[in-house]
């Protein structure tokens, strides 16, 4: 969709655009309930979500790392799958 358009086709107002929500879509929710997981990521990630927004972002690395080390995933596939961008893999 362009910048400023609206499902319907029209413009967006400035309000509209204001007001509009972002939505992502979170695989970890998934991961947490997942027999495949380690539990040391399955507790990394339940800590990700308790955690300050400050903090966040390094228990989802640890999350990664553990699922590199212990699962054999590739560390970008690791670090997309709990959120993080993957130009920066830092896994090992």
């Amino acid at each position: 969709m362009r910048d400023g358009a609206t499902l319907a086709g029209g413009r967006a107002s400035d309000q509209e655009r204001e007001t509009s929500v972002v939505m992502s879509f979170s695989m970890v929710p998934l991961l947490v309930h997942s027999a495949e997981v380690p539990s040391s990521a399955k507790s990394a990630l339940r800590a990700a979500s308790e955690a300050a927004p400050s903090s966040k972002r390094a228990h989802l690395a640890s999350a990664a790392r553990i699922l590199y080390a212990e699962a054999g995933l590739d560390c970008a596939d690791a670090r997309e799958l709990v959120g993080l961008p993957v130009d920066d893999c830092a896994c090992v």
